[in-house]
């Protein structure tokens, strides 16, 4: 089981540390922090070794969360979350019992806990699918950072990945069926630019790449107010079912559905979460809002760096997330 887009036939765009079981190689991963750069790059060199196996379209990538939003500590404290554990599982049964898996690798140690879990359920003990477990893409970059005992320079982090997705690629050569055949060609002391995968830009209005998910019956998206300073509008952004944007601009933005934004606010870049009200005057930029929050009139984020980072969890790059804890806080 992997990362990336679940029962998906195709490129890996980006995720949580995961599983990869193909159609041939199931893929799965644990958690990345918050850094595009970071997730791109790990999706390349996934994407990469599973070229090395001939496979390109024919496996099937299964986070090990959701979504990372907390970063790689969210990871450790939710690993036992049987709540989480158990709709995970749904996801491996659903996958193993629909399509021909030959072999299961994991990335990263949250993936391979992921990964004993579900062998400990009836699916899994059933399962006779061999799994390979390996470093996360990303282990260079993360070991390279460690400080004390545990510091490795980002060199010798490179070779030992290598060293480990070179035995795995030992393993799974002779059990999975390649999309075409290629000779394997194991890993250097490093990943070489070439031996990265290049990453197809993502058309969510491609008819060839439908979208496997549930999908809310809602009504319309629904822009009103047509007043200077009191225009419903968006720019480059997309707007679920359900929405209603009443007097606000919305620029760069994602909202879910059923989100209801007031009038006078300004939105930009942002992620909106479903079932989220934002009142009047708001102003939001570059931020991640959790579902169900409900934003007070007045709202200021992205302005004020440090105002945000007490208030919200900010990352290095500014993206702050605002959950409804954080909200009832503001009026303690």
């Amino acid at each position: 089981m992997g990362a990336g887009h679940l029962g998906h036939g195709g490129p890996l765009r980006t995720g949580d540390e995961h599983q990869a079981g193909a159609g041939r190689v199931g893929q799965c991963r644990d958690g990345l922090r918050v850094d595009g750069a970071l997730a791109v790059q790990a999706g390349q060199r996934a994407q990469g070794f599973l070229a090395k196996l001939g496979i390109t379209t024919s496996y099937v990538m299964v986070n090990t969360y959701l979504y990372s939003v907390y970063g790689q500590s969210g990871g450790e404290r939710h690993i036992d979350d049987a709540a989480i554990a158990a709709y995970r599982h749904r996801w491996f049964d659903a996958v193993v019992a629909e399509n021909p898996i030959e072999a299961i690798v994991t990335f990263g140690h949250l993936a391979k806990e992921a990964s004993d879990q579900w062998k400990a359920t009836p699916t899994g003990a059933a399962s006779t699918v061999p799994i390979v477990s390996l470093l996360h893409p990303t282990y260079p970059d993360s070991a390279s950072r460690a400080q004390g005992p545990n510091h490795i320079s980002k060199a010798d982090a490179m070779k030992r990945l290598c060293d480990d997705w070179n035995i795995g690629l030992t393993k799974l050569a002779p059990v999975v069926t390649p999309d075409a055949a290629v000779p394997l060609v194991p890993y250097g002391v490093t990943i070489t630019p070439a031996e990265d995968a290049v990453i197809p830009a993502l058309d969510l209005y491609d008819r060839d790449w439908p979208i496997w998910t549930y999908a809310a019956i809602t009504p319309p998206a629904k822009f009103v107010h047509d007043l200077d300073g009191r225009r419903g509008l968006g720019v480059s952004s997309l707007i679920s079912g359900g929405c209603i944007v009443s007097g606000s601009s919305l620029h760069h933005t994602l909202l879910c559905n059923n989100v209801h934004v007031h009038s006078f606010g300004e939105i930009d870049r942002a992620i909106i979460l479903p079932f989220v009200e934002v009142g009047r005057h708001a102003r939001l930029s570059q931020v991640i809002v959790d579902a169900g929050v409900r934003i007070p009139a007045g709202l200021v984020v992205g302005e004020d760096p440090a105002h945000d980072a007490a208030r919200f969890r900010r990352t290095e790059r500014g993206v702050c997330l605002i959950t409804q804890p954080m909200i009832d806080r503001l009026d303690g």
